[in-house]
């Protein structure tokens, strides 16, 4: 064997030893690791979800802290991150994600948001006096809620709690109770605003109820039935969104969140809360001919409502004078009608804005301007937009037309009766 070849023969050898060697020591890597699964490739800390603690003190609100909404530290309005700063407002987008950012939610417990809210929470009591058979003077009482809203001593409750008062008393979970004063009221909306003459109150923080989910955690704290010994508390879901109901009044109310929470007698006019103790609706209803299914109007809804009642003790509305039913798909069908959505008109006031601009009984309205009408409470929503004089195009159908006409209209005032 030549010098070449014996050379040639020492690297291959070499080269073979080489891959042994190596292939040895994987296999003892290996057998370590199925031995000791401690030595294995872990994940690191910063990548694991983290788990709230909340045990913790810094995780727990203290009263103070959780009814300020003049603090924009206020753990309850602006959830801190892990640290300490507040974090950008969700874009609806992400709102819409399965799985949110848990560092944006705070959670609560249901005790822990009854406490720190109960001292917002009012009973309102009306009082009015009526005549008895023998001729005297008699003082009939209905109780309702309210809560508080601004720390000048605001209260929101419902129309109905206290239509027709001659006197409104309002008592504080703390064993105050003061005589009230009527701000304003409005019969369409079931809303009223009431000033009470104390100071160091608590508030209850407002909420957003255009992000809400059906099946979310809804909390109803009331007066119930007017028990003594503090508000009465139930707990549910967010059962349905966009409800319009009517009421006894003949009214609709629009915009209403359903919620399988009890809502009794003595609950109108209380906060209806989301899991984080704010303000997502104001109890109004409930059905006495079913369990479980009781209302609240959409705070979304309210606000501008409460705003306008606070400034001019009103509301002044656009009134058009006309009543009908909604038009489905089915009716289209059986009646041969030439729209399938719309408000059918079953009567038109003499003398209103829609008498005057030659709507008749039997019309089928569709829309006021750009606003798409497809029942009473999408007329309820346009009418809400305008204030009398407003102008108006009406666009209808009148069978047996099948052509859309176009009336125009100047909106009236809504009669006090």
């Amino acid at each position: 064997m030549g010098n070449n070849q014996r050379l040639h023969l020492v690297k291959t050898l070499s080269s073979q030893c080489t891959v042994l060697i190596v292939a040895l020591s994987m296999l003892t890597i290996l057998s370590n690791t199925a031995c000791n699964p401690s030595s294995s490739l872990s994940i690191p800390d910063e990548t694991r979800s983290p788990i709230l603690d909340t045990s913790s003190e810094s995780s727990k609100l203290q009263p103070s802290q959780a009814l300020d909404t003049s603090n924009p530290t206020n753990p309850i309005l602006t959830p801190t991150t892990n640290s300490g700063s507040a974090p950008k407002s969700l874009a609806p987008s992400a709102r819409q994600d399965p799985l949110p950012d848990k560092t944006s939610i705070i959670t609560r417990t249901v005790p822990e948001i009854v406490q720190l809210i109960s001292p917002a929470v009012t009973r309102v009591s009306n009082f009015v006096t009526v005549n008895s058979i023998d001729g005297s003077a008699l003082t009939e009482q209905g109780e309702g809620t309210g809560f508080i809203i601004d720390k000048s001593g605001l209260v929101v409750t419902n129309h109905h709690v206290i239509a027709g008062a001659d006197k409104i008393e309002v008592a504080l979970t703390d064993g105050r109770t003061t005589k009230a004063t009527l701000i304003g009221s409005d019969e369409l909306t079931d809303l009223a605003v009431l000033k009470l003459p104390l100071k160091d109150l608590s508030i209850a923080p407002m909420g957003d109820s255009s992000v809400l989910k059906v099946g979310e955690t809804a909390i109803a704290i009331g007066h119930a039935l007017g028990l003594a010994g503090g508000p009465t508390v139930t707990v549910g879901v967010v059962s349905a969104l966009g409800r319009t109901i009517d009421l006894q009044s003949g009214l609709s109310l629009n915009d209403v969140i359903q919620t399988d929470a009890s809502i009794n007698p003595g609950n109108s006019g209380g906060p209806l809360l989301n899991a984080t103790g704010q303000v997502i609706g104001i109890s109004t209803a409930g059905n006495v001919n079913a369990e479980n299914l009781g209302f609240a109007i959409a705070i979304d809804s309210a606000r501008s409502i409460i705003d306008e009642l606070i400034a001019e003790g009103e509301i002044k509305r656009g009134f058009l004078g006309i009543w009908g039913v909604g038009v489905t798909p089915d009716d289209a069908r059986r009646n041969n009608l030439p729209v399938e959505r719309g408000i059918y008109l079953m009567q038109v006031y003499e003398g209103t804005a829609a008498h005057k601009a030659g709507l008749a009984e039997g019309d089928i309205v569709v829309a006021i301007d750009s606003i798409q009408i497809d029942n009473m409470g999408d007329l309820g929503r346009a009418l809400a937009m305008y204030k009398p004089g407003s102008l108006v195009t009406i666009k209808l159908y009148r069978y047996p037309e099948t052509k859309i006409r176009e009336v125009k209209a100047t909106m009236g005032e809504r009669p006090a009766n």
